[in-house]
């Protein structure tokens, strides 16, 4: 048994090489199967699992498995939470094509500050696929833009 706790507890902190636009989990397989919930109990089981099995190390050093430094995979937690946060004003800003909280939603995107014209142009231009309805919501935005980035990679190099 104590064995168990002290390789639980080794291998807890490798989590933290996941970067943070992560969960507290980290990326790495489990992360890609979609165990993104920030409790402790799902994420101490995902950075043990991602650790354990090398899927972490992997896909930190082949920039696959959610493990990307920049890029839409990254996209998570932080950029979920600030585009539910703020979506009415997201909405508005890409109307008008620009403003403080399309600023800061660029920055968690990895946008350079010289991209975001060009990025505020392209979500002006996607309104009606970023938000399909009046009922459309932040997550349903956030698929939308993935979608339109993956076209767009130059937007966040």
């Amino acid at each position: 048994m104590k064995k168990w706790i002290l390789v639980a507890l080794a291998l807890t902190p490798m989590a933290s090489f996941a970067g943070k636009n992560h969960p507290m989990g980290g990326c790495g397989l489990l992360y890609m199967a979609g165990l993104r919930e920030n409790k402790p109990g799902p994420q101490i089981v995902a950075s043990i699992f991602n650790a354990s099995m090398g899927t972490q190390t992997f896909g930190i050093t082949s920039g696959t498995s959610g493990c990307t430094e920049e890029g839409l995979v990254a996209l998570s937690v932080e950029t979920e939470v600030y585009a539910a946060a703020n979506f009415k004003d997201l909405q508005r800003e890409i109307v008008a094509g620009g403003g403080e909280f399309l600023v800061g939603f660029a920055d968690l995107l990895g946008v350079r500050a010289e991209k975001r014209p060009e990025l505020f142009q392209v979500l002006q231009e996607k309104y009606t696929s970023l938000f399909p309805s009046a009922d459309s919501g932040s997550l349903e935005m956030l698929n939308a833009l993935r979608q339109e980035l993956a076209q767009r990679p130059d937007l966040l190099a």
